[in-house]
């Protein structure tokens, strides 16, 4: 071993026979020894040296052991030190290591081999420590720089939202979407497409965090596409909501995601006041007041992204003057008081009936009470009134 790689040991001790007998032992044992007579001076090497152990002496004239064990400990906590003390001292032992000595040695010593087994067991410590140190950095700074990453995936994620609150026509579209982390599964969106009608769609993919993330992007882009061949007249799938999710599924397959979403396609003829719509697994049931009567949409496709058998069945509903039609995602179920399932879905059916003060209070509580979601919630709400 160089000097270069040596550790360097301060000793400090009133007696010159200690330290030199403890600096043969170390220096035999490739350890580089400095050595200060009195604990002011070793205050002044250690400043100067900056050592990786220091051996202190408890019994000194002038500054005491146990001050400078002080000083040492509240000025480099990351420097270890430990303490030599008479026999007769034990009760300053017990001090010095509530003070903060990482060990101790007794005078006179029997066998030099305890030096060296102590000097080395606490130097691998302090290694450790400061290994931990570093890697605990490392950690926090990786942690720093991924919450970084994610609340601008946040951002991104939150623009590719509609407006919370928009009208198309006699139509009047509210929503709201909660992630349990920073970047959510469930998506929601709605459109007007021309004069004669508008799209809503609600999404809720398999799994949290960034995977599931990154399947509602793909599905916002989908749906622009659709959007796009539609004004440009080459396709009017956009408008024919069992093609769509047929065609859908067949794309989610091929990019091999590993996921799946259930979706609430639905699109209203804004003349004949029809909502023709597909329902592939969105649970719970969508919700639908009629001049105050709430009942649900219970039929359901199987979602898209599981099978390439999977087939779509677009069904269609006369929408009355007055209607309200409410949706949320399966994340509300894990927040509801009630234990059994058959009472959250009655729960939330009471919710959409004709005192609508009931639902607003409860979409305010839900953003009020936003934080630490078990998953991920999603609420849309279209009325006609």
């Amino acid at each position: 071993m160089t000097n270069r790689n040596k550790k360097l040991i301060l000793s400090i001790d009133d007696d010159a026979a200690t330290r030199k007998y403890f600096k043969t032992i170390l220096e035999e044992n490739n350890y580089k020894v400095i050595e200060a007579a009195n604990a002011r001076a070793g205050i002044e090497v250690v400043e100067k040296e900056n050592p990786d152990l220091i051996l202190l002496d408890l019994r000194m004239p002038g500054m005491g052991g146990l001050e400078a064990l002080k000083h040492f400990t509240e000025n480099y906590p990351d420097t270890p030190v430990i303490v030599a003390s008479a026999t007769d001292s034990i009760d300053d032992v017990v001090e010095s290591l509530r003070i903060g000595a990482w060990d101790f040695v007794l005078k006179p010593m029997h066998s030099y081999n305890i030096l060296l087994h102590q000097t080395q067991k606490v130097l691998e410590r302090a290694t450790l420590r400061r290994q931990n140190a570093e890697y605990q950095d490392l950690l926090l700074d990786a942690v720093n720089k991924l919450k970084k990453e994610l609340e601008s995936g946040k951002n991104i994620q939150m623009k590719l939202l509609p407006e919370p609150r928009i009208q198309f026509g006699e139509y009047r579209f509210e929503s709201l979407v909660l992630p349990s982390l920073y970047l959510s599964g469930d998506f929601v969106d709605y459109f007007k497409l021309d004069n004669n009608s508008s799209v809503f769609y609600v999404a809720d993919i398999s799994g949290h965090g960034v995977s599931s993330a990154l399947v509602t992007v793909f599905l916002k882009s989908f749906m622009n596409n659709a959007k796009e061949e539609f004004n440009q007249k080459r396709n009017k799938k956009i408008l024919e909501p069992a093609r769509l999710l047929k065609n859908l599924n067949s794309e989610l397959l091929k990019e091999d995601f590993g996921k799946f979403s259930t979706l609430f396609y639905g699109v209203i003829d804004h003349e004949k006041n029809i909502l023709t719509y597909c329902n592939a697994g969105h649970y719970p049931s969508p919700v639908i007041s009629s001049n105050g009567k709430p009942k649900t949409l219970e039929s359901a496709d199987i979602p898209v992204g599981i099978s390439s058998d999977a087939s779509y069945k677009a069904k269609k509903l006369n929408l009355s003057k007055k209607i309200n039609l409410t949706f949320f995602s399966d994340g509300i179920l894990d927040i509801l008081p009630q234990d059994k399932l058959d009472e959250k879905i009655k729960f939330l059916k009471g919710l959409c009936g004709p005192n609508k003060s009931d639902l607003d209070y409860f979409i305010s509580s839900l953003k009020e009470n936003a934080s630490g979601l078990p998953d991920d919630i999603t609420f849309l709400a279209i009325e006609r009134d």
